[in-house]
């Protein structure tokens, strides 16, 4: 028999294991969250990156007292309980104002109002430390509460908060006897503490843009401030608001003759040759920013 080899089929290897999954690397430790592609820290305010009269759009941002960031990072510099009266007829300002007291002070207790009879009824009651009162308010001029709030609240210091420095004001302001002036339109939420502070101490504040228009007005020899009286610049802001000499001699109580003499003077006085120049003369030096009182 033919001699047969059985062919054996070549003897399978046996199957490699699957190659071991690599370890994990332990987690880092102390690992922190970037701010680079992660979630960012809670915004923090810089107090003077903004005008004051700007920080309103910052406001969303810092709703609660107890999150917020303050807008103040300074010490306090006193401990004492600090009555303060705010009056401003703008909502978001007086916010912010008030904002900017709690944060100046240890323990402010801010009171708020939106008109002039609103104010000088609180400082009667409470009887503050500092007012710090809007230029411009619906039912009277800011500068021309002065005087009763001096008379209702005999310990307070006055602080003027506007956003116009006009040759006008800045005269009125000299001549009002209050103890600082902040420009709402350059001045930061720091500077308005530090205005405060001063001014609680005893001392007084007046923003740069003050001193700027006081120094323009001394400067110029056809300045309103030297050719013109009281009586006349009184009567030149009437007439940049439009009253003629009738209205203007009921205010006065004097003969309309007369103001109409007023009227000779200090078109003569100013160089100035027609009504309609009296009105621009008195719109562009802000006489007329101040409404007439009616009582």
């Amino acid at each position: 028999m033919p001699n047969s080899k059985s062919s054996a089929s070549p003897r399978s290897s046996p199957a490699a294991p699957p190659p071991a999954a690599p370890s994990s690397p332990p987690p880092p430790r102390d690992k922190r969250i970037s701010t680079e592609g992660g979630s960012p820290d809670p915004p923090t305010v810089r107090s003077t990156a903004l005008p004051f009269s700007r920080m309103g759009a910052a406001m969303p941002r810092l709703a609660g007292r107890e999150t917020r960031p303050p807008l103040i990072t300074t010490a306090c510099v006193t401990s004492s309980v600090m009555n303060i009266v705010v009056i401003e007829d703008h909502a978001m300002m007086r916010g912010l104002v008030a904002r900017v007291c709690e944060d100046a002070f240890a323990k402010p207790v801010v009171h708020q109002a939106t008109t002039a009879a609103e104010g000088l009824a609180l400082a009667k009651s409470v009887q503050p430390e500092l007012v710090l009162l809007d230029l411009e308010l619906p039912d009277h001029d800011g500068l021309d509460l002065v005087g009763d709030l001096r008379s209702k609240a005999r310990a307070a210091r006055i602080l003027v908060l506007s956003a116009h420095i006009d040759h006008y004001s800045v005269h009125r302001i000299h001549g009002a006897g209050v103890d600082g002036f902040i420009d709402k339109n350059e001045q930061s939420p720091e500077v308005l503490c530090n205005a405060m502070r001063e001014v609680v101490a005893g001392r007084r504040f007046f923003s740069a843009a003050i001193s700027r228009t006081q120094a323009a007005l001394r400067a110029d020899p056809h300045a309103f401030t030297k050719l013109l009286t009281d009586r006349e610049i009184e009567a030149l802001r009437l007439f940049g608001l439009g009253l003629g000499n009738e209205e203007v001699a009921g205010r006065f109580g004097v003969n309309p003759l007369t103001v109409r003499n007023h009227r000779r003077a200090i078109m003569t006085k100013l160089g100035i040759h027609s009504t309609p120049e009296l009105v621009h003369y008195a719109i562009e030096n802000g006489f007329t920013r101040i409404r007439p009182r009616t009582s």
